[in-house]
This record gives C-alpha cells, sequence and structure tokens, in this order.
C-alpha cells in the first residue's frame, strides 16, 4: 500500500516541480533577452512541454531525473557569460524555493495532525521531527480505529506529497548539478570556462551515457540490496542523493518548526 501511495504522491509532485524547474529557465532567457524558449513552445509550465519519457520514469521510479532541456540561444543575450550562468542556475534556485515552500507544509501538516490527534504514543515528539515517524502515526491511528481507511490513504497521500515536495526537488537540484551533459552543471562549467579542454569536451560527448549508467546502477542496487546489503554502499549516486536530501529535509523542517 504504501509503494503504491509514494508512487503517486511521487508523480503527482513532478507534475509539478518538473514543468517549474524547465520554466524557469525559460523565463531567465527570455528575460536576458533571448526569444528561442517563447519560438520553441517552452515558455510555459504545461508539463507536456517538458516531459521526457525516459526521465520521467526515473524520477518516479528512483525519484531522480530530467526533462528536456530548454533550447536557448547565448548569442542573445546582453551579458555572455552572465546571463548564461544565470540561466543555466535558474532551474535549481526554483527548486531550492518550492522546497523551502514544501518544508513548510510538510512541518504544519505534522503539526495540525499531531495536535488533532493528540496521538498518546508520540506526544514526546516536536513538530520538527514529526514527520519522520508519520508511517507508525498513520498506523497506529488506523489500527485504534481512530481514523477510517479513505481518511488513513488521505493522509498518507498528503503526507507523501508534502514530503516528496522537498525530496524530489532537492535530488533534482544535486542532480542536475552534476557536471556533464546536458544537465545544469555542464551549462555552469561552459559558462565558467574561458578554455574547454578535452575533459569538457568527454563530458559532453558522452554525458547521457555517464547519467544514464549512474541511474540504471542506482536503481539496480536498489532493488537488490535486500538481497545483497553491499549492494547499498556501491550506490554511489544514490548514497550521495539520499544524504544530501535528508541533511536539507531536516534543516529546514527544523528551521520551520521553529515557528510553528
Amino acid at each position: 500500500m504504501y509503494r503504491i501511495i509514494g508512487y503517486i504522491a511521487s508523480f503527482l509532485v513532478i507534475l509539478l516541480v518538473l514543468p517549474v524547474h524547465e520554466f524557469a529557465h525559460a523565463f531567465a532567457a527570455v528575460r536576458a533577452g533571448d526569444p528561442t524558449p517563447k519560438i520553441e513552445g517552452r515558455y510555459t509550465i504545461n508539463p507536456l512541454k517538458h516531459f521526457d519519457i525516459l526521465g520521467l520514469i526515473m524520477l518516479v521510479v528512483a525519484h531522480f531525473g530530467w526533462a528536456k532541456p530548454v533550447p536557448v540561444n547565448p548569442y542573445n543575450f546582453r551579458n555572455l557569460r552572465r546571463d548564461y550562468f544565470l540561466v543555466a542556475i535558474a532551474g535549481v534556485t526554483a527548486n531550492l524555493i518550492m522546497s523551502f515552500i514544501f518544508a513548510l507544509l510538510l512541518t504544519a501538516f505534522s503539526k495540525i495532525t499531531y495536535t488533532a490527534f493528540n496521538v498518546a504514543a508520540f506526544t514526546d515528539l516536536s513538530a520538527g521531527e514529526f514527520y519522520l515517524y508519520f508511517y507508525n502515526v498513520a498506523t497506529y491511528l488506523y489500527n485504534n480505529n481512530e481514523i477510517s481507511s479513505a481518511a488513513y490513504i488521505g493522509l498518507t497521500l498528503l503526507y507523501f506529497v508534502l514530503l516528496y515536495g522537498v525530496m524530489i526537488n532537492v535530488n533534482l537540484i544535486v542532480f542536475n548539478l552534476i557536471p556533464v551533459y546536458p544537465l545544469d552543471g555542464f551549462r555552469v562549467l561552459d559558462a565558467a570556462l574561458k578554455r574547454k579542454g578535452r575533459v569538457f569536451d568527454f563530458l559532453k560527448r558522452y554525458g547521457h551515457y555517464i547519467l544514464l549508467g549512474l541511474i540504471v546502477w542506482s536503481v539496480i542496487c536498489d532493488y537488490t540490496e535486500s538481497y545483497l546489503p553491499v549492494m547499498h554502499r556501491l550506490d554511489v549516486l544514490g548514497t550521495v542523493l539520499g544524504t544530501v536530501s535528508e541533511f536539507i529535509l531536516k534543516v529546514f523542517t527544523g528551521f520551520w518548526g521553529l515557528f510553528i
């Protein structure tokens, strides 16, 4: 049940955060003087205009993936290097803002649930850490007939949407800053370097294959670690994303917990 609800929540979050990420690139490019995103029909938050099928599948399954890059023509920018850099980081900046807002909503939801039900077994938890135990809280309420099965599913779905709203946004930030083509990190590298060498050319030429290899390996490790625990340690991408996401999640919810 949790896995199915989790996949539904992931898809709902992706319908919001991925188009906003790409629109941020388009918005920054247009503001910098380049009409290309408008001409190509990418100056929109319509998800159908931005989705890459394989990247979407990876986002739902592994919580990290990609969309179709927004086409831009840097030579239309008013200040080539400055504007190219700003366009490159616009997407991850939008994700950072969204993750901060989702953390606020998650903390508020946890506080409301905590106060409304006043679950005896969890009264020693603060709002800032309540979300960590929501699996047990929802199950506790359902098993003690304090909520119906519909309420149980609804609360759990809302919880996952808010939780993944933080985690998927953070994963997109970290993932997109990997300096290989066609991710944002490569564009940042392109804007920062005056001289490009063989390493730069390699990352541009083979970037797609590097990304696909990292993601496929991470998925394999994720689905086999229950049989081979050592696979968890070999999942480089998953470990980095998971560690950073968990850290930022705790920082953001802890921050909002001070005020809610």
